[in-house]
């Protein structure tokens, strides 16, 4: 594994966090209405902010500053999810939340294109999908032991905890 593929493993855990357990949150707290309001606000977040980031990411230190800030404000989200009460909070949190993950998965693929191109496309996807696939489902799958244990809550909290070192860890990227 090199340092490339790591930064797709940490992608991965931060996309199953915030599509997955934070909608899971969003549910068991004010149900499925709720869940349909934010998950629709991250959308529209992800759909402004990518042409936005798109254009800053055509260079290596465009993309290497969006990812790094991008990253560390994902760290902070996780936190303030962590403490979020209200569900105008959970609404503002979800809407961030796909700016967030915009602003630096759009610079990781577009930093993979990159390297694709040089690579050959066909082993970078395969090896860039597999690494991805590992951050969908180590870290969640063994979180869930906890929930006999511990009970949801924690589960929950849990992986907002891990996401949030996953994003820490992708703000070291260097391409």
């Amino acid at each position: 594994m090199c340092i490339r593929d790591s930064y797709y493993v940490m992608l991965g855990v931060i996309y199953t966090v915030d599509f997955a357990v934070w909608g899971l949150h969003v549910f068991l707290t004010y149900g499925f209405l709720s869940l349909g309001i934010a998950a629709s606000l991250m959308g529209l977040g992800m759909i402004i902010l990518t042409l936005v980031i798109g254009t800053r990411s055509n260079n290596a230190n465009g993309r290497r500053r969006v990812i790094r800030t991008g990253a560390f404000l994902s760290a902070v989200l996780w936190i303030l999810r962590v403490v979020a009460d209200s569900e105008a909070e959970f609404m503002l949190l979800s809407l961030m939340g796909g700016f967030i993950i915009t602003s630096f998965s759009v610079s990781l693929y577009a930093d993979f294109a990159q390297f694709a191109k040089k690579q050959g496309p066909e082993r970078s996807v395969i090896f860039r999908l597999f690494w991805l696939g590992i951050g969908h489902v180590a870290p969640v799958s063994l979180l869930l032991l906890l929930i006999p244990v511990w009970g949801i809550n924690v589960f929950i909290y849990s992986a907002f905890g891990v996401a949030a070192i996953a994003s820490i860890c992708l703000a070291s990227f260097k391409n």
